[in-house]
């Protein structure tokens, strides 16, 4: 039925998908199920563990930087998640869409000479 409403739009799902759960459950019970998650070894289905851990290192810097937090990123699981985001297609089409384009692994500017 979610598929349906999100009219094929998974950005729409996810987000339409969570809002529904959070509407139904209290702060407190949406901290708790997240803590009860913590060890879970089930990734979601069409997921695989190196998508896991690149939400865990994007989304926690999607956290850090706004409360100005300093979070350095592991070097060998930096590149691990990037790899993924590179190989896979969808959602993120990182080869169209940043093919052509140079790239550094920390803020320095890139040198396009």
């Amino acid at each position: 039925m979610n598929p349906i409403r999100a009219c094929g739009d998974l950005h729409r799902l996810i987000h339409d998908t969570a809002v529904r759960h959070a509407q139904r459950r209290t702060t407190g019970q949406l901290l708790a199920e997240l803590r009860d998650s913590v060890d879970a070894r089930i990734a979601a289905l069409g997921t695989t563990p190196a998508d896991r851990l690149m939400d865990v290192l994007v989304h926690g810097q999607d956290i850090a930087l706004p409360l100005g937090i300093e979070r350095t990123m592991p070097v060998a699981a930096a590149r691990a998640g990037i790899q993924r985001v590179w190989e896979v297609g969808a959602p993120f089409h990182a080869r169209e869409k940043l093919g052509g384009l140079p790239a550094r692994g920390d803020r320095r500017p890139v040198d396009r000479r």
